[in-house]
């Protein structure tokens, strides 16, 4: 059997990169197709097969590019054609490959990740008029796709709208190998992280005012370039910034919980964080609630709601949780149940 794989964007890595990992993983003979391609831009088992791409590669450098340009997609997209010897094609997308020309023969499984591509924040005027059109061409792409799967319930019900066939949810992944159980007794958990990533700098000050209050000690994890001026005021040492697992996982163990209110998207520090046996203040509106299904959660709809929320979680560390029952909730999350999944599906076609 060939196979293929389909993608959006091969310009940098993001979370929806992994899906495509464990793909190329098991089937490292399969070529591979994207609308926008950096070559070295993402290494591992991706970069060790051919990729074709479409003009886009040679003007756009990063997803955000991609999605401000994504009236561009339908056209260019055209340019790649994946041949009929291909058999089976996995699609990994945020919305913008599912439309990309193929045989009618070849089965077409498609995993929306999520729909980032669609429903990016702070569109412009110009990304805002070309919005319909893009959910156009999205609804005709559909109907080249054999086979749906999402990563949300909430997913499902938008598409359940617009497409006929059945759908499969099928949660995202982290690696939990990487976030493992460490005894609490090694560490002091006297301090807060706060992802970073989530928060604009209004509503991370916002945070830093209640925490300061309450003389908590804290610092930022991931992504801060757009909290700069926060570190004018703060120590170096606040900003733990973006870092591989084995660094994080330790951190993680060692905090007191972790404040995530990522509100789009799939979770990802949050689940990781409870995979490490640490409690979650996380938000409960967003596409990200869908992943928030532990008793061990306190969620909040927005950050006046956080005191609140802390005091409870206060109270039950007070009494005492089991890390053990935080991780399990983290389990239905596991790469390697992905993989299985993946595995079984592809060879069964």
């Amino acid at each position: 059997m060939n196979l293929a794989l389909s993608t959006d964007q091969l310009l940098e890595r993001r979370d929806v990169t992994s899906v495509s990992d464990i793909f190329c993983e098991l089937y490292p003979d399969a070529q591979a197709y994207a609308i926008a391609h950096r070559p070295g831009a993402i290494l591992g088992a991706l970069e060790s097969r051919k990729i074709h791409s479409t003009g886009l590669s040679k003007k756009i450098l990063t997803p955000e590019q991609l999605s401000k340009n994504s009236f561009l997609v339908p056209t260019m997209s055209q340019q790649l054609y994946i041949p009929c010897r291909i058999n089976v094609i996995f699609n990994v997308t945020q919305g913008l490959s599912l439309g990309i020309p193929k045989c009618d023969d070849s089965y077409q499984v498609t995993y929306l990740y999520d729909d980032y591509f669609l429903s990016s924040p702070g569109k412009s005027w110009r990304e805002r008029l070309f919005s319909s059109y893009i959910k156009s061409w999205l609804k005709k792409s559909l109907s080249q796709v054999n086979e749906l799967w999402v990563g949300s319930e909430r997913l499902k019900t938008e598409l359940a709208k617009i497409y006929q066939g059945e759908i499969q949810v099928v949660p995202p992944f982290i690696k939990l190998s990487e976030f493992p159980l460490i005894p609490s007794s090694l560490f002091k958990h006297d301090f807060y992280l706060i992802n970073a990533a989530a928060l604009d700098l209004k509503t991370a000050r916002e945070i830093l005012k209640l925490l300061d209050s309450r003389s908590t000690r804290f610092r930022f994890i991931g992504k801060d370039e757009h909290l700069n001026k926060l570190k004018e005021d703060l120590p170096r040492e606040s900003f733990f910034g973006e870092r591989c697992a084995g660094e994080l996982a330790p951190l993680m163990s060692s905090a007191r919980g972790l404040i995530d209110l990522t509100l789009h998207g799939f979770p990802k520090s949050a689940i990781q964080c409870q995979a490490t046996g640490r409690p979650v203040i996380g938000r409960k509106a967003g596409s990200a609630a869908d992943f928030h299904n532990s008793p061990y959660l306190q969620l909040i709809t927005d950050v006046d709601e956080l005191g609140a929320a802390l005091d409870r979680l206060e109270s039950s560390l007070e009494e005492g949780i089991d890390p053990k029952k935080i991780r399990a909730y983290a389990m239905d999350f596991h790469d390697l149940k992905f993989k299985g999944f993946l595995k079984r599906r592809m060879e069964s076609l």
